[in-house]
C-alpha cells in the first residue's frame, strides 16, 4: 500500500499532480527568516539611517506577497515563525522546496509549506535528513 492510499485525501494539501516549470528570478530574505538580523539588518544598518515610519515601511514591504510563491531554493516564506530559531534546527541552512497555497494546493488557512536541508547533507546529496515544516495563516 502506498502512502497517499493510506492518507484521507479530504485533508491532503495538493489536489492532483503538477509539472514543474523554472523561472530564474530574484528572491529577497522577509523579516521572519531567521538569518534577517544577520543579512540584512546589519548591512542595512550600515548605509542607512532610518526613523520608526520608515522602518516600518521597508518591514511591511519585505513581508509582503512577493516571495510568497512556489520555488526551488532562495528564501523562503512564512505565515508564521521560522521554526529554524529553535537551535536544533538551525543548520537546515537551504530552502529545498517551497509550495505556497493556490488553487490547487491548500495548506490549512491558505498556509505555505518548506522543505529544508543541511548544507553539507545537500553537498553530500543525503536527502534522508530533510526538515519539513507548514504554517498557514491564523
Amino acid at each position: 500500500m502506498d502512502i497517499f492510499t493510506s492518507l484521507n485525501k479530504k485533508y491532503f494539501p495538493i489536489n492532483g499532480e503538477f509539472k514543474i516549470s523554472l523561472n530564474k528570478n530574484f528572491d529577497h530574505i522577509i523579516p521572519n527568516d531567521f538569518h534577517f538580523e544577520k543579512i540584512f539588518s546589519e548591512a542595512y544598518k550600515e548605509v542607512y539611517v532610518l526613523n520608526d515610519d520608515e522602518n516600518d515601511k521597508l518591514y511591511d514591504k519585505l513581508l509582503s506577497d512577493d516571495n510568497n510563491t512556489h520555488k526551488i531554493l532562495g528564501y523562503p516564506y512564512f505565515t508564521q515563525d521560522d521554526p529554524r530559531f529553535d537551535e536544533k534546527y538551525s543548520n537546515y541552512v537551504i530552502l529545498l522546496l517551497q509550495i505556497n497555497s493556490d488553487e490547487k494546493v491548500l495548506w490549512g488557512d491558505n498556509g505555505v509549506g518548506n522543505f529544508f536541508i543541511s548544507k553539507n547533507s545537500l553537498i553530500n546529496r543525503d536527502f534522508s535528513k530533510v526538515l519539513y515544516n507548514w504554517d498557514f495563516c491564523c
